[in-house]
Order: structure tokens, then sequence, then C-alpha cells
């Protein structure tokens, strides 16, 4: 019994370590092409924009945003991950990463922003 049982247990193991080496290497077709880089050529694309905001209020952002003040560290490292670096004139003290974001002026924290300087 323990013999039969010692073979199906490394039977089993060697099955599954086949099955995870391998690999599909097929597209999958729910994925559509990369998108275009940010850039002059398609940024004033479906504005003017109106969303809701948290407070179900009706918000209508006119014309693709000039300028961009982070608020949040993830949002700053996204900003510069997209290329959209140019356009931030304003961090908060704790924006560190990436390198560039040093070089931003401080506007202050997420909780207390100094809206002067906004």
């Amino acid at each position: 019994m323990k013999k039969t049982l010692g073979i199906l247990l490394v039977t089993f193991l060697f099955l599954l370590g086949s099955v995870g080496c391998g690999g599909v290497t097929q597209k999958d077709p729910a994925i559509g092409p990369e998108p275009d880089p940010p850039g002059e050529e398609n940024s004033d694309f479906g504005f003017p924009v109106t969303i809701m905001d948290c407070l179900d209020r009706e918000i209508t952002i006119e014309s693709n945003p000039e300028r961009i003040v982070s608020l949040s560290p993830a949002i700053t490292e996204i900003l510069f991950a997209i290329g959209a670096d140019d356009k931030i004139v304003g961090v908060t003290e704790y924006c560190d990463y990436p390198a560039g974001a040093l070089d931003k002026p401080r506007v202050g924290g997420f909780k207390d922003p100094n809206m002067e300087l906004i």
C-alpha cells in the first residue's frame, strides 16, 4: 500500500511540475493594442469630460489640464510613468520618487496643503 501511494505521489508531483513549467505564448485576444504614448497629437482627445465625484456632484473638465498639483506620492509616480512630469507644478513634501519629483515645488502635505501656493 505504501509503495503504491508513493508511486502515485511521485507521479502527481511530476505532472504538477511539468504543468507548472509549461507556458502559453499565445497573445490574449482580450488585450488590445498598446496605447499611444501621451503627446500633443492626442492631448485634446475627448474634451470636455463630465464625471461624478464621490459626493455625487457633476464635474465638467472643459479642456486638457495644463498644470497638475499632485497631493499623493503614488499619483506623482504615476504621472512620471505616463510622461506627464512636465505638467506637474507642485508635489507634497512626501514625494521623493522618482528623482525628478525632488525638483518640483513643495505644496505641503496631503492633509494640510498650502492653498496659497496651489
